[in-house]
């Protein structure tokens, strides 16, 4: 945003603040647009509209980091999209089945905190209490990891059982389009020689 963006960023944080019955003062207003300034305004505005339809955040007024959260292409957007991802995944391809992610950090981040089928065998309860440690665990893989990681299929139950034969496998791959889930099954051989697999997320 720039200067020019001043009025209309206030008229948008003060209308979002007031569906909660609060009022923004001035110091509040000046510190917020500081913290996100380097955002469009039309960003700042969808942002705030994921915000206050949130079904659990959304009872609170938006603050910087919770507007940040939903800003696409920021790191902690990245780290919730890709928590969303597994817990699709989760529901959807279940512990049995192989997996396969798009986004090679969400593949490292999952072997990080125990692997697939550990993940699948979590309760309810206790995947809610592992999201910020998921959170966490991801931006701390995005901020460290700076060359190419070989992305590959996170192993079910079967086929880790079948490893040893060296045969392909049939894997659920979980393909995000525009903040969309979907899931794709394509047969992929297990890596060889340290280079990543091709996948093909067409239809």
């Amino acid at each position: 945003m720039t200067e020019q963006d001043k009025a209309e960023f206030a008229h948008v944080w003060c209308a979002s603040w007031s569906l909660y019955d609060k009022v923004v003062t001035d110091d509040v207003l000046s510190m917020s647009f500081e913290a996100l300034c380097q955002y469009s305004i039309e960003q700042i505005k969808s942002a705030l509209s994921h915000h206050i339809r949130s079904t659990s955040a959304g009872q609170f007024a938006p603050r910087p980091a919770d507007v940040i959260k939903h800003i696409p292409s920021s790191p902690h957007s990245q780290a919730v999209q890709a928590w969303e991802q597994m817990n699709y995944a989760i529901h959807r391809v279940g512990a049995w089945n192989s997996v396969y992610f798009q986004d090679p950090l969400l593949t490292l981040c999952i072997t990080k905190l125990g692997g697939w089928v550990k993940m699948c065998r979590l309760t309810e309860w206790q995947l809610e209490r592992l999201q910020n440690t998921f959170i966490d665990s991801y931006l701390s893989l995005a901020e460290s990891t700076h060359s190419e990681i070989l992305n590959t299929p996170l192993l079910g139950i079967i086929d880790n059982q079948n490893r040893n034969q060296s045969l392909p496998v049939d894997v659920m791959a979980v393909v995000s389009e525009q903040h969309q889930c979907r899931i794709k099954q394509q047969r992929m051989a297990l890596p060889t020689n340290n280079k990543p697999l091709p996948f093909n997320t067409n239809n």
